[in-house]
């Protein structure tokens, strides 16, 4: 009974490491396509549009005259948004400050995602999640 109980405490802690390392690189892949993104309609004075797809993707896009560039960033299994949400960055920087929430699987609040006004990105809040598999 100890082994096994041993062996399940393991796979549960090495699963929870994986999750959090793929969730730290969503993050760092998004907060990049982003601040990428940021640049290029800065200069070309253009919109930015990050739109949240409920458990999907998240579309970096910018629209100039001659192109539409858009960047997909799968979402991890590990967490999910209660809807989709879209974000928009003005041609001048403008932003709304806005806040967009991750879950984890059992449905407790992981992660906010807080915008800032102007071109200056996003920064993420971790909370505590307790629960098996949600850590």
């Amino acid at each position: 009974m100890t082994l096994v109980l041993g062996v399940s405490t393991t796979a549960i802690a090495i699963l929870n490491q994986r999750q959090g390392l793929a969730e730290q690189r969503f993050f760092e892949t998004l907060k990049t396509a982003v601040n990428e993104s940021s640049t290029s309609a800065n200069i070309y004075r253009t919109p930015l549009q990050i739109i949240f797809q409920k458990d999907n993707e998240v579309l970096v896009q910018i629209k100039t005259a001659k192109a539409i560039t858009i960047r997909k960033i799968p979402i991890p299994k590990s967490i999910k948004l209660a809807g989709g949400q879209l974000v928009r960055v003005a041609a001048s920087g403008f932003i709304s400050p806005q806040t967009v929430k991750w879950y984890a699987l059992n449905g407790e609040l992981k992660y906010l995602q807080k915008f800032q006004l102007g071109w200056s990105g996003f920064k993420i809040e971790k909370k505590k999640v307790t629960g098996i598999y949600n850590r």
